[in-house]
C-alpha cells in the first residue's frame, strides 16, 4: 500500500481510536510466534479461527486450509446467524486440526507468515 494511502488511514482511524498503534499491530501480525501466543489465548473456536488465518499454511495441508478460508468465512451465512462469541459454531475436530499445525515447527523450505487480506 503507498505510505500516503497508510497515513490516511491511519488519520482516520485515529479519530476514532486514539491510541492506534499500526507499527505495533503490524509487528504482531508478522510474527509467528506472537500469532500462535495470541491464537493460545483464545477463547472460543470462532476466534481461533480468525487468528489461525494469520499463518500461512503450507500445501501440505490443502483441506484443512480450504476448510478454513472458505467453509467458516464471515462471509459465508450461515456463521452469521448466532453470535459467534456466544455460541461456538466451529466442530471440535476442526479446531484440534488447527492446534496440530500450530504446535508443528515451519518448515525449512515454508515462508514464516503471510498476511492474508
Amino acid at each position: 500500500m503507498a505510505p500516503e494511502k497508510i497515513q490516511q488511514a491511519l488519520r482516520d482511524i485515529r479519530e476514532y481510536v486514539d491510541s492506534f498503534d499500526y507499527p505495533r499491530l503490524q509487528a504482531l501480525v508478522s510474527s509467528p510466534d506472537e500469532i500462535k501466543n495470541l491464537y493460545r489465548r483464545c477463547r472460543n473456536g470462532y476466534e481461533k479461527l480468525q487468528v489461525f488465518r494469520l499463518l500461512e499454511l503450507d500445501q501440505d495441508h490443502p483441506v484443512i486450509r480450504k476448510f478454513v478460508n472458505e467453509t467458516y468465512h464471515i462471509e459465508n451465512e450461515f456463521i452469521c446467524q448466532l453470535d459467534p462469541s456466544r455460541f461456538d459454531l466451529i466442530p471440535e475436530y476442526v479446531i484440534m486440526e488447527c492446534d496440530k499445525l500450530i504446535a508443528l515447527p515451519p518448515a525449512a523450505n515454508q515462508s514464516s507468515v503471510a498476511r492474508i487480506a
